[in-house]
């Protein structure tokens, strides 16, 4: 099971945003992302935790061996995790996946982009991806065809000097 943070929305909500926090961090990470792009609080938010515990401590969702290539092992031992946290998330909130929208942080990133576009993935309301890649990893193929109107936001810092 994943831990996570939910904020409910003031009322009835109109949609659902899930933020997955970078390494090194946990579900509280972001949260306060969630007042600044949702003042109104229209939409449930979720945060949820990475699995892993490693140096330099907090959460990761995968090992970092070589920058821009998730460690396969790790990878594809907690995405089925995650995958299936964000496919029951509508139980829990009462909105469906096409109603959420999906984005993350530099590791959150990565993680945002494999349930956007791993083998077989139902498609978000849309993406944010911050500060990350999208995955390469052997046994992972990436199924970007077909997405034509998907609406993403990618966004990247001008000093980072590691992605």
């Amino acid at each position: 099971m994943i831990r996570h943070a939910l904020r409910p929305a003031a009322s009835e909500p109109d949609g659902a945003l899930v933020l997955i926090h970078g390494r090194g961090a946990d579900e509280h990470d972001l949260l306060p992302l969630a007042d600044a792009v949702d003042p109104e609080r229209r939409l449930v938010v979720a945060t949820p935790r990475g699995p892993l515990s490693m140096p330099p401590g907090g959460a990761h969702w995968y090992a970092v061996r070589r920058i821009g290539y998730p460690d396969p092992e790790t990878f594809l031992a907690g995405l089925p995790h995650l995958a299936a946290w964000l496919d029951a998330l509508p139980e829990t909130t009462g909105v469906p996946l096409a109603r959420t929208v999906v984005g993350g942080f530099s590791q959150g990133c990565v993680m945002t982009h494999a349930l956007a576009f791993g083998p077989g993935r139902p498609a978000p309301a849309g993406i944010i991806g911050l500060s990350g890649f999208m995955p390469t990893v052997d046994g992972f193929p990436l199924e970007l065809g077909g997405r034509e109107g998907f609406r993403a936001f990618l966004g990247h810092g001008t000093y980072d000097p590691v992605i």
